[in-house]
């Protein structure tokens, strides 16, 4: 029997703290002529430990599985991923098929313990955030939250919420798995743990 050893890459020394951080880092990238995605592998003080380029879209589309997109994270023992990709266009405007793919890949994440931070869409008209847009956080570090005091069912998705991965903004409460408004200021939605 022969016992292989993989050694995981260290960080490049980039550091991401926001969406703004991540386009200034791919300014070429955004200006490719088909759609592509790249993940980015995080460390735990969110340095980049590498880009990757996972199999390549069609004019309009990706064609990742979760597979592609989380197995060299996995083995650089990436404690996060960012995803981005372009849009060919130029414009960032997401669509309900990008809504659907975050949503899908953010589950497949928490599934195997590697956190997705964020859904970037870029373009040379500028990018859009999920991170930004849907839960109101300017940079990945003190993320907003509303302390929960037990573990609780979202009303929309069906997922276990512990009570540090709620986000909050404007008072609603957001649920870190189907990125939907799914609790009240009270958190009457909530289904308490039994």
């Amino acid at each position: 029997m022969e016992l292989k050893l993989i050694k995981s890459k260290k960080a490049t020394g980039k550091r991401v703290e926001s969406a703004r951080d991540v386009y200034n880092m791919m300014q070429e990238e955004a200006m490719a002529d088909r759609e592509y995605l790249w993940v980015l592998h995080l460390n735990t003080k969110y340095d980049v430990i590498e880009k990757e380029l996972v199999p390549l879209g069609t004019l309009d589309r990706t064609l990742a599985t979760p597979r592609e997109v989380f197995k060299s994270a996995i083995i650089n023992s990436a404690h996060a991923v960012i995803l981005v990709h372009n849009h060919p266009a130029g414009y960032p405007d997401p669509s309900p098929e990008d809504e659907v793919f975050f949503h899908n890949f953010g589950m497949a994440g928490e599934l195997i313990g590697i956190r997705v931070l964020d859904n970037i869409i870029i373009g040379r008209y500028g990018c859009y955030s999920f991170c930004e847009h849907v839960l109101g956080q300017e940079n990945y570090f003190g993320q907003k939250t509303l302390f929960i005091e037990q573990e609780a069912v979202c009303v929309r998705c069906g997922q276990w919420v512990k009570n540090d991965e709620a986000a909050e903004m404007e008072g609603l409460i957001y649920c870190p798995y189907c990125w939907k408004v799914c609790f009240g200021e009270s958190g009457e939605d909530w289904i308490p743990e039994i």
